[in-house]
């Protein structure tokens, strides 16, 4: 403990306890990524208590890494939806690094309780995929599109009734093409977000819009629902590749008491082609859960979900994006 210390102490990126970050106070770090790190930190006076994101020393002297940090920012905070992660505040602290103030949430990230309990069952699954699809929708509403959905960007908030489902990280979100949006971060030819949950023409490196979360949100549901992702290659290139390529598996080939008419369901969320997928994530929720109730499923006991690494060219969760 005390070798752990004196690194953090030493360690030039570490806000220690009690520094003052806007009109708030560090309490302790509790996330750390590539891009940025995270803290809990509270209001001295209202004792509100809320996460300080600050983005690495090194990142803060790029300016696309700026920019990219002042969109995330911009896009979350003309959300207004109680499945989005609130953004509160921005600033920048003395030495130059900029800062985000947001909504804490105190449970863990999606992936994480994947990785414990396995597959979700089908109730939660259901509960946990209309909560994200009410959040993307309100953000498509507002002109965004996420473009990095995925279980690391779903943060869990206890609830009495169980787990209640938050989005987060806007970090590679975009405007829609509107007038007075905010022009698009991606140079021509880019490719950004995870592979493992990546709709073909985001892999492709082509303009991406709201089919493109519809298509991440199938992903994600697949995966809430087998157990895996739909697609996973030996490399992220292949994987990309199989998404842009491959027919996408049934999920009645994975768990027997999922039926034919749940497979066509998510082959139209999973299809190739943008204009085939469902125009909103409302109306791709109804279908899931109507092909659900008509493939009368029994809900099977949870297992171990073959956990995948998308390395690489992956954008990483919270702190690291």
């Amino acid at each position: 403990m005390a070798n752990a210390t004196t690194a953090l102490e030493t360690d030039l990126e570490h806000l220690p306890a009690d520094t003052r970050v806007g009109e708030y106070l560090i309490e302790q770090l509790i996330g750390v990524g590539g891009f940025a790190r995270v803290y809990r930190a509270h209001h001295p006076v209202l004792g509100t208590r809320v996460a300080v994101k600050v983005i690495t020393r090194a990142l803060a002297l790029d300016p696309e890494a700026i920019q990219r940090f002042v969109l995330e920012a911009q896009a979350a905070s003309r959300i207004t939806h109680p499945g989005v992660v609130r953004i509160l505040d921005y600033g920048k602290l003395l030495d130059g690094r900029a800062y985000q103030v947001m909504e804490l949430i105190e449970g863990p990230a999606l992936d994480h309780h994947l990785d414990r309990v396995g597959r979700v069952p089908l109730d939660q699954a259901l509960r946990l995929l209309a909560e994200i699809a009410a959040a993307l929708d309100a953000a498509h509403d507002a002109g965004i599109v996420h473009r990095d959905l995925k279980p690391a960007n779903v943060l869990l908030a206890p609830a009495a009734d169980g787990p209640s489902a938050r989005l987060a990280d806007f970090g590679i979100a975009k405007a829609l093409e509107t007038e007075g949006a905010t022009p698009q971060l991606t140079r021509t030819g880019t490719t950004l977000g995870t592979p493992a949950y990546m709709s073909p023409e985001q892999a492709l490196g082509r303009a991406v819009g709201k089919p493109s979360d519809v298509y991440a949100f199938g992903v994600v549901a697949f995966e809430l629902i087998t157990g895996r992702v739909p697609f996973a290659g030996e490399t992220p290139f292949e994987t990309m590749m199989m998404h842009v390529q491959t027919p996408a598996p049934m999920p009645s080939a994975v768990c027997v008491e999922l039926g034919p008419r749940f497979d066509a369901a998510m082959g139209s969320l999973l299809a190739k082609h943008p204009e085939q997928r469902p125009t909103t994530l409302a109306a791709a929720m109804a279908m899931l859960r109507e092909e659900l109730v008509a493939s009368a499923p029994v809900a099977a006991s949870s297992h171990r979900r073959p956990r995948v690494v998308a390395a690489g060219l992956a954008v990483l969760a919270l702190a690291a994006v």
